[in-house]
């Protein structure tokens, strides 16, 4: 590396360097300027953040393939950057030579940081100037007259400073590495005597072995009472655990009353004690008997009339609303066929394993298979269960319900009615009637509307007639769009 030399604080330095080609000819460089020249600082990674103060020059003299720059320390552009004390590196970044784009190092300097004795007398006297100066000013603030004696002093050169320096360096026996060794030797001595072994009371302390360790361990294992397999079972034991009986007992004990969830077991089976008990006070034989009134010829009369009249639709209806509904869902973004198909991902089989590996889990308890529960279940006395209201008494009473209902001999009531034909029922005329608006109508009312409805409706913007057999308006209905309805609105 070109090292160029120490310069005092705010004075210019001066580099020079070469390029060649190549084959080792001397070459011009292209593209050289300031925003090339990069500065380092006491071997730092961050450049000098400013350009100012730098001067380039390309083929210095005329001479080509020789440059210069310089550097002016006393720029303090960024602030600080120069200052004594410090080593500089400058590199030249990026600029091309011989077609070829390249980066060197020019040189390198420090500032005030190379004060060899009896060597640098130049910066020695600027030392001793600034010392002269200072102690002038401190003899002035102090009334102490002595500016004459201290320039007498001026009349040393570096050659005896230095001589006076090394014979002070002499006198002062400074203490050797012999002398260290002695001193370090007397205080471990000093220790000893002092029963101060530090390192060997920090050494004593690594003392337990393995097997100490180990035998404290199984100290506390042997203190530790922990349960044996006699006590867990004890424990396990108390548990209130039911077997399948008990199970089954309370089940048919439980006060239906308690359980009014629609879609429960104890809710259905409610509604099935409510039902056979109505059935009881409905006299259901008198009614069956009191529809005998009807001749098959007359029952196959309605049935023909009503299936006639409802215009019902055919296949090919049925067909096109279908396509209808799949169109509407496709422009809606509806398909709910897909999203119903795509709950269906949970086996049978895997709710089952799951079930199975949470049963398995509890074989330790007393906790009975299902198969032990239902046969509880089924084998439990229903004589044993009379309260009102519970499983077993529903039960009970269904069976007495459904007992009775044989001795009435429902299948031969039943069998009377064969007199009756599916012609009689579809070719008997039906009387035209219409259900006002908001009341609920009977079958004759909706197949009569049903009926008009499909054959000879009007529309006039969005109010929809439908007439009646003579042409009268029998309802009135508004759509919520002339020319493409998706909702209707009775009216009268």
């Amino acid at each position: 590396m070109n090292y160029v030399g120490d310069f005092a604080a705010d004075e210019t330095v001066y580099l020079n360097f070469a390029s060649y080609d190549s084959n080792g000819a001397s070459v011009t460089l292209t593209g050289l300027a300031t925003s090339d020249i990069e500065i380092y600082k006491n071997g730092g990674t961050t450049q000098r953040s400013s350009d100012a103060g730098y001067t380039v020059s390309t083929d210095f003299d005329t001479i080509t393939g020789i440059h210069a720059i310089s550097i002016d320390t006393s720029d303090n552009t960024d602030a600080g950057f120069f200052a004594a004390g410090n080593d500089y590196v400058v590199i030249i970044s990026s600029v091309t030579i011989d077609s070829q784009t390249v980066s060197f190092v020019a040189g390198s300097f420090s500032i005030e940081n190379r004060f060899m004795r009896g060597t640098d007398s130049a910066a020695l006297a600027s030392a001793l100037a600034t010392v002269d100066t200072n102690v002038d000013a401190i003899l002035v603030d102090t009334g102490t007259s002595l500016p004459a004696d201290i320039a007498a002093l001026n009349n040393l050169s570096a050659a005896q400073v230095n001589a006076e320096v090394d014979t002070a360096i002499a006198d002062a026996a400074l203490a050797t590495a012999a002398s260290l060794a002695t001193v370090d030797a007397n205080v471990d001595a000093i220790l000893v005597d002092t029963g101060t072994t530090i390192p060997g009371q920090i050494s004593g302390l690594n003392d337990i072995s393995a097997a100490a360790v180990n035998a404290e361990v199984d100290t506390a294992l042997a203190d530790y009472d922990g349960p044996t397999k006699a006590e867990l079972d004890a424990g396990l034991a108390a548990l209130n655990d039911p077997d399948a009986a008990s199970i089954a007992d309370a089940v048919l004990d439980e006060a239906l009353a308690g359980h009014a969830t629609a879609g429960t077991l104890g809710k259905a089976v409610s509604d099935i004690e409510a039902d056979t008990n109505e059935l009881q006070s409905d006299d259901v034989p008198g009614l069956i008997a009191a529809l005998n009134d009807l001749s098959a010829a007359q029952v196959n009369a309605e049935v023909d009339t009503a299936i006639a009249d409802a215009a019902l639709a055919t296949a090919a209806n049925l067909a096109t609303v279908d396509s209808n509904v799949d169109a509407v869902l496709v422009d809606t973004g509806t398909t709910i066929p897909a999203q119903i198909s795509g709950l269906n991902d949970i086996a049978a089989a895997d709710v089952w394993a799951a079930v199975t590996r949470t049963l398995t889990a509890n074989t330790n308890l007393n906790d009975p298979t299902a198969a032990a529960i239902a046969d509880a279940v089924l084998d439990e006395a229903l004589s044993g269960h009379t309260t009102a209201g519970t499983l077993g008494k529903a039960v009970a009473d269904i069976e007495a319900d459904t007992n009775e209902l044989q001795s009435d001999d429902v299948p031969g009531l039943i069998a009377a009615l064969n007199d009756i034909s599916v012609g009689d029922i579809l070719t008997t005329q039906i009387t035209e009637s219409y259900a006002a608006n908001g009341v609920v109508p009977t079958l004759a009312q909706a197949m009569m509307m049903l009926h008009q409805r499909v054959l000879e409706p009007t529309k006039s913007g969005v109010t929809l007639t439908v007439p009646d057999i003579s042409g009268s308006a029998a309802a009135t209905f508004t759509v919520d769009d002339a020319d493409n309805p998706q909702t209707v609105t009775r009216t009268t």
